[in-house]
């Protein structure tokens, strides 16, 4: 009988052992097919520039900040552009081209974007099958935060200009940023960040109350079109205590009008923190 029972206790750590290897061996396949599977049905690589970090069959989306620095800003206002333009960067699309200009002359040359990159893919949504999250991370800020907001500081310290043509740089920026074809099919959004206070030789608010009804039948109206179509429009308000201003209703009211003669709407109006000389 104990011959037996011996002969039975092996005969149960054989079998034991083949379950246990045939288990592991199972563990191991479903490794195998589950890394096979993630490799075999990732998205297709996508070509990037090295320098823009931009798609180079094209951006997912577009958006352009217009800063309008010829009149200083205060420290409360300033703060206020970093931050919101921070909140902004974390909604962005992966591939998305963010743009920034300022208001400047347009009599001599069309503007450029002072800074021009794209949204490189979250952190978050890698996949560590096939990608490194630190990788990304490190990706996303040292090759797209850190740039912006060292460009933005730039754009934000205290720089006075003698006119402020906001209508003639919104215009340049349709037809360089937004006009061609193949940009007319993804998502665009213009982000004009200004105290509306247009001044130029073709309109100027402080030769009067703004009236868009008058400018309509002046010939700046008719030198100032532009093209703003599909575009999603918003203007974030900097405060400041200038009679022009008045309550920013008026002004806020032309902007409006203007965009919408050409094409566009505003979806949204934020008043910036602070009040400005």
């Amino acid at each position: 009988m104990a011959r037996r029972s011996r002969k039975k206790r092996r005969s149960s750590r054989g079998q034991s052992a083949l379950g246990i290897y045939l288990f592991s061996g199972f563990l191991f396949a479903l490794v195998i097919f589950a890394v096979a599977a993630a490799l075999y049905f990732r998205p297709e690589a996508i070509e990037i520039d090295a320098e823009t970090l931009c798609p180079k069959a094209g951006p997912t989306a577009i958006t352009a900040i217009v800063i309008d620095r010829t009149d200083s800003f205060g420290v409360v206002t300033k703060a206020d552009i970093e931050t919101q333009i921070g909140n902004l960067f974390s909604t962005l699309r992966t591939g998305e081209e963010i743009s920034l200009f300022t208001v400047d002359e347009t009599e001599t040359a069309v503007l450029s974007p002072i800074a021009r990159i794209c949204s490189p893919q979250d952190p978050d949504e890698i996949n560590p099958l096939t990608g490194s999250k630190p990788i990304a991370e490190r990706r996303w800020i040292e090759r797209f935060i850190k740039p912006l907001k060292r460009v933005l500081s730039e754009i934000l310290t205290e720089r006075e200009a003698k006119h402020s043509p906001i209508l003639e740089s919104l215009q340049s920026i349709s037809v360089t940023h937004f006009a061609s074809n193949e940009r007319a099919g993804i998502p665009r959004r213009l982000i004009l960040i200004s105290d509306l206070l247009q001044n130029s030789n073709a309109e100027s608010f402080y030769r009067g109350e703004p009236n868009f009804s008058r400018f309509l039948n002046s010939g700046g109206a008719r030198s100032l079109n532009a093209d703003f179509r599909n575009v999603d429009v918003q203007i974030w308000l900097v405060q400041r205590s200038h009679n022009a201003q008045n309550t920013g209703a008026e002004v806020l009211e032309f902007f409006g009008a203007w965009f919408e003669q050409n094409g566009g709407s505003v979806s949204r109006l934020l008043r910036l923190t602070g009040m400005n000389d």
